[in-house]
């Protein structure tokens, strides 16, 4: 990752020296929440298709490890019809960070942060119809899980109008359990991580990071003007969790800021941008030392292509 983006920018320390790359901005840029939209559209991974029959049980198995099965008749329209015949089911996966990013998510709930072990989405569609789960079926989900992972709880994505997803913890309803599973693939049994749900969406798998007074500390990235919620998405990548916070937009400072990074942790700072049909990117990477010094990014421009290779490296 170095490598391709030492050349942007490189941040020592919230209070020693940033060295930034000066870039031309235009004097008066056009908002466009709809390229915006478009770029992540762009950089996110696409999702696996399979042709499903209603008429019997089936079981999915993905390219990263995922098993879905799906019981006979699992599948409704939205006014509550049974569907019968072959449908078409949609299978994103997010194990990597940078995934995660590209999908537009973060590792918070409203208020606590937890460490993603691996996340997955479905969406079921007929002659371009969405579908949903029938109340009387249980979708089961089988995940890959690390023989280091003790626990895990779960996790529901709920999708807002900015297109961000927010969690939140459904362990209590829907219990996370340690499985094994035949995967076809390999030949071989595999530790899983299994729930069963009756609903579609994000669902995630991951651990509480432990809670502590650093964690009300208040962390901010700072970019120029013109750049900001409207055009702008900006991230902190942990460099040795798997967690990752979306920073939010706090018009009275005109800086994006957090209070979910505890001090003493190194992260990845990322802002993506579209405006003027362009795209820009700001990278920078910190350690949170609690001086309450916002850290400046200097976005510079680049494609989505690029996007794309920095979050796969992440």
């Amino acid at each position: 990752m170095r490598k391709i983006f030492a050349v942007l920018i490189a941040v020592c320390s919230l209070s020693s020296c940033v060295k930034e790359v000066d870039v031309f901005l235009p004097d008066t840029p056009a908002l466009t929440n709809s390229a915006f939209n478009a770029l992540f559209q762009d950089i996110q991974p696409a999702a696996q298709t399979f042709q499903v029959s209603t008429n019997q049980d089936t079981t999915l198995s993905s390219t990263q490890g995922v098993h879905l099965f799906i019981p006979a008749g699992a599948f409704t329209t939205l006014s509550g019809d049974p569907v019968e015949g072959v449908v078409e089911v949609q299978l994103s996966q997010a194990f990597k960070k940078g995934t995660w990013v590209a999908n537009r998510m973060g590792t918070t709930t409203l208020h606590d942060l937890f460490e993603h072990l691996g996340a997955v989405h479905i969406s079921v569609m007929r002659n371009d119809v969405q579908l949903k789960v029938s109340p009387a079926a249980k979708l089961r989900f089988d995940i890959p899980r690390l023989a280091a992972d003790e626990q895990a709880r779960l996790f529901r994505g709920i999708s807002d109008q900015e297109g961000r997803t927010l969690w939140l913890d459904i362990n209590e309803q829907t219990e996370v359990l340690p499985n094994e599973v035949f995967d076809a693939q390999s030949q071989q049994w595999i530790t899983s991580w299994q729930w069963e749900t009756s609903a579609t969406g994000w669902f995630a798998c991951g651990q509480y990071l432990p809670a502590g007074p650093a964690t009300e500390t208040t962390f901010c990235i700072m970019l120029p003007e013109g750049f900001d919620e409207t055009n702008t998405a900006t991230f902190a990548v942990f460099q040795q969790k798997n967690s990752i916070v979306e920073l939010e937009w706090s018009a009275s400072e005109r800086q994006f800021c957090s209070t979910f990074i505890p001090i003493g942790h190194s992260v990845t700072l990322l802002s993506i941008s579209a405006k003027e049909q362009n795209h820009f990117l700001g990278y920078a990477e910190t350690t949170l030392e609690g001086t309450g010094i916002p850290i400046p990014l200097q976005p510079i421009g680049t494609t989505p292509a690029i996007f794309a290779e920095l979050l796969d490296e992440l």
